[in-house]
């Protein structure tokens, strides 16, 4: 009886042996399927995140540049406003004379940024991987930020024109 007992319980070790070797290539062969579909998956999470962070970082420096365009318009009016309604003003003009110097060193920054933005976009662009549609939009906004750019340089010579104007009109 013993012998009995210990050829079936033999019996079911080596079926049970069999059958977990079985399960654990299953396993494995499951588990490398598994691997690479969540590198697949990783990878191209990692495309869409730099891609973000490329549109994110175009569209930061145009935010700032739009209200960079803003505020200066915004002074640009009010000095118009105030000399239409008071005539000449010293302290005014003075203030308003450094408010524009400042700008005009901030714009410079700014030129440097967009320059900036737009090489390490050109250089994440120029990777594979992003589709071409996703590389023509990026280049696209990069275009962008050239004309907000010149936008705000314009309106910054406006504000100098009209502060020569102010000035000459004091005379």
């Amino acid at each position: 009886m013993k012998r009995v007992v210990l050829i079936v319980m033999a019996f079911f070790f080596g079926v049970t042996n069999v059958v977990a070797q079985q399960s654990d290539s299953v396993n494995f062969e499951n588990l490398n399927a598994r691997i690479d579909s969540l590198q697949t998956k990783l990878d191209k999470l990692q495309a869409n995140y730099d891609y973000l962070s490329c549109e994110n970082k175009i569209n930061r420096v145009r935010f700032e540049l739009l209200d960079k365009y803003h505020e200066i318009k915004i002074s640009a009016n009010n000095l118009q406003i105030e000399y239409y309604h008071n005539g000449f003003n010293e302290d005014s003009y003075i203030l308003h004379k450094k408010y524009y110097d400042s700008i005009f060193s901030s714009v410079n920054q700014y030129r440097l940024n967009v320059e900036f933005i737009k090489a390490s976009v050109l250089v994440e662009t120029m990777l594979p991987k992003f589709s071409d549609a996703e590389n023509q939009y990026l280049k696209f906004l990069c275009n962008n930020l050239d004309v907000y750019m010149q936008a705000v340089e314009d309106v910054l010579n406006a504000y100098k024109s009209i502060l020569d104007i102010y000035k000459s009109k004091s005379r």
